[in-house]
């Protein structure tokens, strides 16, 4: 009963036979303003159609949704993320509106009605799905959207895409959504790091409209968008789900104003892993590193034994690290505790050789109290500076940063 790629088949597009044409030509084919398709019915009748994809109407609103069907997983180093997605677009022809596929849905409507008697009332309509070729030659708008942020090419030439139409007798009108749906796409981000560990990232869709030349106004859906509806989001490794939004831009490119819709979930970073798996141990390294203030200034050698160890030790500790953000040109809070940590561990190594050569230079009992006294000092103090420049950091780097976790936004200007 509907027209589908079944029913028919394409042999020319815009006088080029379809069997020389790749892949790429072919789908830019479907792009072009005005498509000739010429085709071979069930009857074997050979037909040509010429399609113009511009609507006729002053202003087009596009109702775009997009739902993450599945995320499958962020890789912080790269600033990218991998999921599945469905993207939608929606829009209305009115009376005034492509009169011929209005006309020619409407006669499908009737030979339905004809075959299916009782199946509908006069108020009501009907739906039916379209694949891309057939909603080309019957003439359906199709708007010419772009993923600005997908760096996968294969999952775009992959994209399944297919209409739905849905026309409504009463109003005289036909509803269309086009459906684009990305398996395994590959998107770039943009992530901040300066408060890594305790930072969250957005992920983006952003989806770039084509108004050529049009006006085209990309708007969410109305009600409650599938995107939004974040309350179902499952956390995934190392990563909190933290909500949901959208934001509406336009940018001026090659002579025409183009829209863009992106789509933004926030995702926390779960900090509890560097926290006990990374800073626990560098501060256990560094009290260790500490008890040379413990051992009496005349045993050099153990002195030196202790305190190297534990700063080759909290040096392995920067390849961990390495591995999971990207190298930057700025520091995060996790290397200025590093950098801090390392200061704080060489300063029982500098005191020791200090030692060492004052207690050589005037070998007495005076001199050997001295440098006691000096360890016991060290004891007392050594710890609340470390602890002090640590918080300090923590409280400076934290209310620069826009991307705090919320655990920790009362440290932050994002309070």
């Amino acid at each position: 009963m509907f027209p589908n790629a079944s029913d028919i088949e394409i042999i020319e597009l815009n006088d080029h036979l379809v069997s020389t044409l790749t892949d790429k030509e072919i789908s830019k084919s479907y792009l072009s303003d005005e498509l000739k398709i010429t085709y071979r019915n069930k009857k074997g009748d050979v037909l040509s159609k010429t399609i113009t994809s511009k609507p006729k109407a002053e202003a087009l609103f596009l109702y775009i949704d997009l739902s993450e069907d599945m995320l499958i997983g962020i890789n912080s180093k790269d600033s990218t993320h991998t999921s599945n997605i469905t993207a939608s677009i929606g829009y209305s022809y009115e009376k005034n509106m492509f009169p011929e596929l209005l006309s020619f849905t409407e006669s499908i409507f009737q030979d339905y009605r004809i075959k299916n008697p009782g199946a509908y009332s006069d108020g009501m309509g009907f739906g039916c799905t379209y694949d891309k070729p057939t909603a080309a030659l019957i003439g359906i708008y199709n708007p010419k959207i772009s993923f600005t942020n997908l760096i996968d090419s294969q999952a775009v030439s992959n994209a399944d895409i297919y209409f739905r139409v849905s026309y409504f007798k009463a109003e005289k009108r036909i509803d269309v959504r086009k459906y684009i749906k990305i398996k395994h796409g590959l998107f770039k981000n943009d992530f901040q790091f300066s408060s890594f560990p305790f930072d969250f990232q957005t992920l983006n869709y952003s989806v770039d409209i084509d108004s050529n030349s049009l006006n085209i106004y990309p708007v969410p859906v109305t009600g409650m968008p599938d995107f939004l509806r974040h309350m179902s989001k499952k956390n995934i490794s190392e990563w909190k789900h933290d909500g949901a939004d959208y934001v509406v831009s336009s940018v001026f490119r090659e002579g025409y104003t183009q829209n863009n819709l992106t789509f933004m979930h926030r995702y926390e970073r779960n900090y509890h892993y560097y926290l006990f798996k990374i800073m626990l141990p560098i501060l256990i390294i560094l009290f260790v590193s500490w008890a040379v203030f413990w051992i009496h200034p005349t045993q050099i050698e153990a002195r030196f034994t202790v305190s190297i160890v534990c700063l080759l030790s909290l040096i392995a500790y920067t390849f961990i690290i390495d591995q999971d953000i990207p190298k930057l040109a700025y520091l995060t809070f996790m290397d200025y505790v590093v950098l801090v940590s390392y200061f704080f561990s060489v300063i029982p190594t500098v005191q020791t050789i200090y030692m060492h050569h004052f207690i050589n230079s005037k070998v007495d009992t005076r001199s050997i109290e001295n440098a006691i006294n000096f360890d016991e000092k060290s004891r007392k103090y050594y710890l609340a500076a470390y602890a002090i420049l640590i918080i300090l950091i923590l409280l400076s780097v934290l209310n620069a940063s826009d991307n705090v976790i919320k655990g920790l936004s009362f440290l932050s200007k994002n309070f």
